[in-house]
């Protein structure tokens, strides 16, 4: 019998993996000038490709997940309610990728992450962009909690993150350091959706993520 993190692995990371996990990571390090000797918390660590490529780099990267996993690096925490188990200025950076959308109300997960960063310590956020994902937003039939460039850059402000930054993000890592060429997704968006997919499981990602963007933030606590 699978147990209860091996159930929603099967039924939510049914794509292939790809080194995507391993990109992003090192353009997130590279484009905050993270450092070898800086210990990060993953929220919301899911399948570990995150946590695992950030200490692939070198940081001291822990994580929490709602789910048990066997890796003791990675705690339970359901921060719909919980306290993130660590104590306060703890980590240098807090990362968290397509998380917050699951979780309500999301003042108390970001208060949270603000509570274990030291000073100076920086969060990175991402997360659907509501305003290209609408139509397809509730395809994650457990996303309560949508979000807009505005409303995430406020409601980090609110939080209490100074020097809040939010920006859109294509999933493509073509275009993360030649902005120039965002005029090739922009392009492909006006492709009829159903070109989305190749089948029911499996999209085109090009074609995809040249629609749904998401949103990157960050600020300093």
């Amino acid at each position: 019998m699978k147990n209860q993190h091996e159930k929603y692995l099967s039924a939510f990371y049914r794509q292939k993996k790809t080194d995507y996990p391993e990109k992003l990571c090192r353009h997130l390090v590279d484009r905050f000038n993270l450092q070898s000797n800086m210990k990060l918390l993953d929220v919301g660590s899911g399948n570990e490709e995150y946590i695992n490529e950030f200490s692939k780099i070198g940081l001291n990267a822990w994580g929490i997940d709602i789910m048990p996993h066997e890796n003791n690096r990675v705690k339970v925490c359901d921060l719909n309610k919980d306290a993130i188990p660590f104590p306060e200025k703890h980590f240098d950076v807090v990362f968290t990728k397509s998380c917050l959308e699951h979780l309500k109300p999301v003042e108390h997960p970001l208060s949270e992450m603000k509570r274990v960063l030291k000073k100076n310590g920086i969060v990175i956020v991402m997360v659907p962009d509501w305003t290209s994902c609408m139509k397809w937003y509730y395809d994650g039939y457990d996303h309560v909690s949508p979000m807009t460039r505005r409303g995430l850059r406020d409601l980090m402000r609110y939080v209490g993150f100074q020097n809040v930054k939010c920006e859109y993000f294509y999933q493509l890592p073509f275009v993360w350091k030649r902005k120039y060429l965002e005029f090739i997704p922009k392009v492909i968006s006006i492709i009829p959706d159903r070109f989305k997919w190749k089948d029911e499981d499996n999209h085109r990602i090009l074609v995809r993520f040249s629609k749904e963007k998401m949103l990157l933030a960050w600020g300093l606590k």
